[in-house]
């Protein structure tokens, strides 16, 4: 009786919230990455 230890098991209940979390990470970086140029620079006046 060989129980293994597989992490899928503890993640695809939890799918959502991680797909979510990610998005979210994501968008954040972004906006720190887009928050350090001045608005100046980037609107075509």
């Amino acid at each position: 009786m060989e129980r293994k230890f597989i992490i899928d098991h503890l993640l695809r209940p939890h799918w959502k919230a991680l797909s979510v979390a990610l998005v979210v990470v994501i968008a954040e970086g972004l906006a720190d990455l887009f928050d350090t140029w001045p608005i100046k620079e980037i609107s075509a006046d």
